[in-house]
């Protein structure tokens, strides 16, 4: 029996946030999360099971050979590792978007952890991007904190949550930026733009 999926889309677009902002890219989207974030703005459930060999498949004509994998989370499907592999043993750029709640112990081009809680095991990669929200502490001993706990990133992100079309604590955001230059401030800019 084939390996499958369970993916809730595959879309192409640019990517919206982060140091890979404006990059055009083809997002595939897997079902289910090992969270259940109250800010969060994405529906995450199975809209169908796809095999591997389809699913490698469906990335052909991606833009630039760029492949954005996402949720959801997809670290919790079991053999992620071997669609990526098959992915970038054809060539393909594959960037992974994990909470970082489960170890990534295999080879992707590009990795962004955005953690939600504290408790994460993912503590290195190319990019670390946190939401300012409740259950962080917002006081700049807090995100020094989370600084040092994981000095293992190119480049650190904060981000604003966005409830219904309103940008929540974006002073108190530029303001710890502007005291702490480790920090950048990311936005969707996809959400900016009005594209998926």
């Amino acid at each position: 029996m084939e390996l499958s999926f369970p993916i809730v889309e595959i879309f192409d677009s640019l990517q919206g946030e982060g140091a890979r902002v404006g990059t055009a890219c083809r997002f595939v989207r897997f079902a289910g999360c090992n969270l259940a974030c109250d800010f969060c703005d994405t529906d995450y459930k199975e809209r169908e099971q796809v095999g591997i060999n389809d699913l490698v498949k469906r990335m052909k004509g991606a833009p630039a050979k760029n492949i954005v994998i996402t949720g959801g989370e997809p670290t919790i499907h079991f053999y992620l590792s071997k669609f990526v592999w098959r992915l970038r043993q054809r060539g393909y750029f594959v960037a992974l978007e994990t909470n970082g709640a489960n170890k990534v112990k295999f080879k992707v081009d590009w990795l962004t952890v955005s953690p939600k809680n504290g408790l994460f095991m993912q503590q290195c990669g190319d990019e670390m991007k946190v939401l300012w929200m409740r259950g962080i502490d917002s006081t700049k001993e807090g995100f020094l904190h989370y600084l040092r706990r994981c000095s293992n990133f190119k480049y650190y992100f904060v981000q604003p949550i966005e409830r219904n079309g309103k940008v929540e604590k974006i002073d108190e955001i530029i303001k710890f930026v502007k005291e702490n230059s480790e920090w950048r401030v990311s936005v969707q800019m996809h959400k900016v733009l009005k594209i998926r």
